[in-house]
């Protein structure tokens, strides 16, 4: 990742990169790249094989994806187990 970064920020590189991985290695990019909490991430599925997914630049120069990965069972991008009620035993 640090290194795709520093790739990015010189003036005389590609404007776009094409990254091929597996679906898992795709899903630990996007939660590095929006800071996705390991829960959200967990609740993810895996793309199909031959999926796609693109990042796309919005209106406030921040990246979407084109097509959410779909989820197992709902989370939000920042609920983490912080956020659990107390346990009581």
């Amino acid at each position: 990742m640090e290194t795709l970064y520093r790739h990015w920020e010189k003036p005389d590189y590609a404007p776009n990169t094409l990254l091929v991985t597996h679906g898992l290695t795709m899903r630990l990019f996007c939660m590095r790249w929006f800071h996705w909490s390991v829960e959200y991430f967990e609740s993810l599925n895996n793309p199909g094989n031959a999926e796609l997914r693109t990042l796309i630049r919005n209106d406030q120069d921040k990246y979407d994806l084109d097509t959410p990965f779909s989820q197992w069972v709902q989370r939000s991008t920042d609920e983490t187990v912080l956020n659990a009620p107390p346990m009581v035993f």
